[in-house]
Parts: structure tokens; C-alpha cells; sequence
């Protein structure tokens, strides 16, 4: 399990980084008033959102202005535009050059160089014609008939296994031309699983859809635009993690770059942040880009799961790193529990090394420890709260620093403003830092705001400002919500 989740973090690090022989930069879509910008992401975007958001007729604006319109326009299954789109402009580089294409929407006529091969693909739509084709078809065996099969590759194979968690000896693609005025070939399936040998009807619905992507998927030329209609149409949630994965493999592996359309967490929940764009539902138009992966997934009305236990020294640290993730990364905030051990920091240790079997690509349990542990421990499996020393001394030092200077602009969020908390911190002065912390909580009702407002005052400084955002980036790899 620790191997296969290993070549998942390679494989993603490599999308991100791929240099890619078609690169998407940005598409703009303009209405009757004004513009919308879509950017992409390297390897794979996805445009996701609620339904009647227009991830579809975005999919079939982009094949119309890229690829050929009038074979977009023939195709049934080919979305419509969106009804308020006026024109769309798309640029982007193929082997370095740059290059911008463009479509008129009430003209219906393309303009410009694009990439050289951009394809349309929408599984269960085409699946759902290869059903109608063969099952109409009485002589079946005679289709197949002067056609020599052609076995999908291992790898493949063995992905369409893990997708759909069985096990397959081989699968036969009969690649048939019969069906075409121009010998384009229809693949007519053959699987061998379970002791057990059956075709293309047989199978079950998830179970095509994925083996003919795959088939579709291998047979494209390095530097194909791939326009992805929603691939997780009839998959279980388990099986759309695992085909994320073959998808952003098959980018790398065969250099190709792919625009998708799902509204699935299961699909969007592995990828970084940079390569998931939320639409802006009716009566809006537009694209939401940025936003975490966990915000989307709730959007979508599925919250993902918690990702990871957070282990912290002391009550203090836990309310200064829930601070820390409401300011910098709410996104985090529904993805980990944040515990603390009853004894320090000997406490955080001595939990985590008497938890070693837990499942590395499903949960994860870290600690994080105060700043004055900063380098002590092993960086893999500790995270630091921001400042070298205990979190009090760092958070009365920030306070001290900031009563010193008369100039400060910044402005406590706490009742009564600055003035009533420049007072009280006078009468603090000579405090035990712990008794100090205690009492500004008892002075505000509650310490919780208070390390808020100290976090806030903390993020101004520059250094600790770069510890909050190696702490996050950090929090975020072991949750699994990488940025690009």
C-alpha cells in the first residue's frame, strides 16, 4: 500500500511539473456585458460544479474553438454552447510556440492555429453507442471476422483492475471498422476475469466506460488536447479516486493534456488546488479559481472526510494552530482533528511511535510541536508551531513588540480596540508568560480569541509569517491537498 501510494505522489509531482507538448494557458468566454477567464491547470484541469452549472456546455466550447466546429456540431453528444456565450478565445503553446484561437458564437466560424490533435471524448455517451451498435447487430461474430484482436496492454489491464478492484488475466479489443463509412475503428471488447470469458455486452456499465477510456486514452498521439466529458459516469466513489489516478499517469506517461467535466469529490480530492476550477452556478456565469479542495467538496454537497489526527503538545498550541488554519488555510479546518497530549511533548512522541499501521493514503497521524522543538525531531513526522520558543513567550513577545511601536497599523480584533488592550497589557507587565496568556483569556471572557488576535498580529511578521506558511504546506501534504 505504502508503494502504490508513493508512485500516486510521483506521478502527481510530475504532472505538475511535466513539460508538456500542448499547453492550455487561459480561455476567455465573453457574453453580451463582459468576459470570463478560465485558467488551467498543467496535466489536468477539472471544471466541476452543481448541476445546470455549465461544466458541459464549457466542455463543448472549448472542443468548438480548439478542435473542428463543424464535426463538434455534428456529433450529437457534443454539448451545446452556453446559452449567453457571445465568443471564446483560447491560448495556449504547442512544442514553444505560443499560438491563440478563437470562435465566433452566432457565426459559428473558428479562427486561428491550435493544437495540432484535440479530441472530444464522452464515455458514457460513446459506450452507451457501442451498446446500440453490437446489440443490434445479429451476426456479431461476423464483424469480428478477418479482424485480429489485439490485447490491451499489462499496464492497462492492471489499472482497470485497480480501478474497479478485481482481477483481470487479459482483455481482447477487436478493433471493427464495419460501422465506419471511413474505417475509423469501433472496439468490440473481450474480458477474461475470474475464470471466466465474456464480451462487451456483458459487462457492466462502470466496467466498459473505464476500459474503453483507457483504450481511448492509450491510442491518442503525445500532445493530444484531451476534452473529458464527466469519466466518472456509473463508478463507485472508490473506483473515481483510482481513476484519477490512471488519468493523471496516462497524462505523464503519454503527454497529454485533458480538460474534464465532474462534479465528483472522488475525482477532484487527489489533485492540488491549481488544477480544479469551480464553475459559478445560474444565475452567474464565470470560474472560481484558488479555492481549497475541501471548500469544493463541501460546495458539491459531499464533505470530504477528516484526512488527519493532529497531535499538539498543550491546550495553548492546539487553540494557537486552529487559529493559525482559520487565518491562512480554512480549508484545513474539516480535514484534521486537532488533539493535544495530556503529557507535552514527551506525549506526542510516545503516541506516534505506538502508531505505526495506519493506512498512509487514507489517514494519517502527525504531530506538531512548539517552535522550541524546531529541528529536534524527525521533519517527516513533525510539523512546528511559528517562533523558537514556547508559543506564549512567542505570542507575548509579538504583543510586546507591538505596544513598543506607536506607529503599528495593526488593530486587534477585540472588544474595546487597542486602547483597552494597550491598558491591560500594562498591568500585565512582569507576569509569568502562562499567567500572562491566562489572564488576557479571563480579561476577554475566553483565551481563544485572544490567541486569535495574536496570530493575526503574528502573520504581519515576515518570519513568522514564512514558519505559518511552511507549517501549512506541510499540514497539507499529509492531508493530501497539495497546491501546484
Amino acid at each position: 500500500m505504502a508503494l502504490r501510494q508513493a508512485a500516486r505522489e510521483r506521478v502527481l509531482a510530475q504532472m505538475s511539473k511535466r513539460n508538456y507538448t500542448s499547453r492550455l494557458t487561459k480561455a476567455e468566454f465573453r457574453g453580451a456585458d463582459e468576459a470570463h477567464v478560465l485558467e488551467f491547470g498543467p496535466g489536468i484541469t477539472v471544471l466541476c460544479g452543481g448541476n445546470g452549472a455549465g461544466k458541459s456546455r464549457t466542455l463543448g466550447a472549448l472542443a468548438r474553438c480548439l478542435g473542428d466546429g463543424e464535426e463538434a456540431e455534428r456529433r450529437q453528444y457534443v454539448p451545446k454552447l452556453p446559452h449567453w456565450l457571445s465568443s471564446i478565445s483560447v491560448t495556449g503553446s504547442t512544442a514553444g510556440a505560443e499560438w491563440t484561437v478563437g470562435f465566433d458564437g452566432s457565426e459559428r466560424v473558428r479562427s486561428g492555429e491550435g493544437p495540432a490533435a484535440v479530441v472530444y471524448i464522452d464515455p458514457s455517451a460513446e459506450t452507451e453507442e457501442l451498446i446500440r451498435l453490437f446489440s443490434g447487430d445479429d451476426n456479431r461474430e461476423d464483424l469480428k471476422e478477418g479482424v485480429d484482436p489485439a490485447p490491451l496492454p499489462e499496464d492497462d489491464v492492471r489499472r482497470i483492475g485497480h480501478i474497479l478492484r478485481r482481477s483481470y488475466v487479459a482483455v481482447q479489443v477487436y478493433e471493427v471498422t464495419a460501422f465506419s463509412e471511413d474505417d475509423n475503428p469501433t472496439p468490440y471488447f473481450e474480458v477474461e476475469a475470474h475464470g471466466q470469458t465474456y464480451d462487451l455486452l456483458d459487462m457492466g456499465r462502470g466496467e466498459l466506460v473505464v476500459t474503453y477510456l483507457l483504450w481511448r486514452l492509450r491510442g491518442l498521439e503525445p500532445g493530444t488536447v484531451v476534452l473529458l466529458e464527466e469519466p466518472e459516469s456509473h463508478l463507485a466513489s472508490f473506483s473515481q479516486r483510482a481513476l484519477t489516478d490512471a488519468m493523471a499517469a496516462f497524462a505523464v506517461e503519454q503527454d497529454l493534456t485533458m480538460v474534464v467535466s465532474s462534479h465528483s469529490p472522488g475525482i477532484i480530492n487527489p489533485l492540488p488546488v491549481g488544477n480544479v476550477t469551480l464553475l459559478k452556478g445560474p444565475p452567474e456565469q464565470g470560474f472560481r479559481h484558488g479555492l481549497g479542495i475541501r471548500t469544493i467538496s463541501d460546495f458539491l454537497g459531499i464533505p470530504a472526510t477528516t484526512s488527519a489526527a493532529v497531535l499538539v503538545e498543550d491546550a495553548v498550541a492546539q487553540q494557537i494552530l486552529r487559529a493559525v488554519l482559520e487565518a491562512v488555510a480554512p480549508d484545513l479546518i474539516g480535514a484534521v482533528t486537532i488533539r493535544y497530549a495530556r503529557s507535552g511533548e514527551s506525549g506526542v512522541h510516545r503516541v506516534l511511535d505506538e502508531i505505526r499501521d495506519l493506512s498512509p493514503d487514507r489517514f494519517a497521524m502527525v504531530g506538531v510541536l512548539d517552535g522550541d522543538q524546531r529541528g529536534k525531531s524527525d521533519s517527516a513526522r513533525f510539523g512546528y508551531l511559528p517562533g523558537s520558543e514556547a508559543p506564549e513567550i512567542v505570542l507575548r513577545a509579538a504583543m510586546d513588540r507591538w505596544r513598543a511601536d506607536p506607529s503599528a497599523s495593526w488593530k486587534p480584533p477585540l472588544a474595546g480596540g487597542a486602547e483597552r488592550l494597550r491598558m491591560f497589557l500594562e498591568t500585565l507587565a512582569g507576569q509569568d508568560h502562562h499567567d500572562w496568556l491566562a489572564e488576557l483569556g479571563k480579561h476577554y471572557g475566553e483565551t481563544a480569541p485572544v490567541v486569535r488576535a495574536v496570530v493575526d498580529l503574528l502573520l504581519t511578521d515576515e518570519v513568522h509569517k514564512r514558519e505559518v506558511d511552511e507549517l501549512v504546506d506541510w499540514l497539507k501534504d499529509k492531508c493530501g491537498q497539495r497546491t501546484v
